[in-house]
């Protein structure tokens, strides 16, 4: 199945819709699989116990979502269109200007 058909074949259209933006900008953006592999390794050999260890540039969005309460988390998902939702991220999540 294509991508570009998921969001026809769902009750929840616009979720899938954000998440194909961010999964194709992540693509253009994110950082190096090498990157990502060593943080792999590390939280594999790590003593640490914690839910989530960070690769690049995650901390805006684990701070973001830090100053958050869950409410306003679920409250993201209103928005109806790709537009209106990025505009509400990109004033929650401070994203650093390239």
């Amino acid at each position: 199945m294509a991508l570009e058909s998921l969001s026809a074949d769902t009750v929840y259209p616009n979720a899938v819709q954000r998440t194909q933006v961010l999964f194709s900008q992540a693509k253009h953006t994110g950082d190096s699989p090498q990157l990502v592999a060593e943080a792999i390794e590390s939280a594999i050999n790590s003593t640490e116990l914690k839910l989530r260890f960070s690769v690049g540039g995650a901390e805006i969005f684990i701070d973001g979502r830090a100053r958050m309460s869950d409410e306003e988390w679920i409250a993201m998902g209103r928005h109806e269109t790709v537009e209106d939702y990025f505009k509400e991220f990109a004033a929650r999540f401070s994203m650093p200007a390239n």
